[in-house]
């Protein structure tokens, strides 16, 4: 997993070592209407969502029998916020 940073946004790859994902279920793999096998539950959907709620994207850029990297982009806060009494400022 790495996580690099510009003026903007936040990106987060994350790198597995399986058997890449087959071109025939790349278009679906975030829908929950479709299960690819016993293994594809809702998290990916779930993370899809939640990233492209708050203003991101979430990609496959790599994909091969070496593995796959997951790539979510997420714009850097521009707000500060309070949690549990402490106020956290964006940068």
């Amino acid at each position: 997993m790495t996580v690099d940073e510009d003026g903007e946004n936040i990106t987060i790859c994350i790198e597995d070592n399986g058997p890449g994902i087959p071109e025939s279920k790349r278009d679906t793999l975030f829908h929950h209407e479709t299960r690819h096998d016993d293994n594809h539950g809702l998290g990916l959907t779930l993370t899809q969502t939640l990233i492209n709620n708050y203003g991101g994207t979430v990609d496959v850029p790599e994909t091969g029998a070496d593995g796959t990297v997951f790539k979510l982009t997420l714009p850097r806060a521009t707000e500060t916020c309070s949690v549990d009494g402490t106020t956290i400022a964006a940068d």
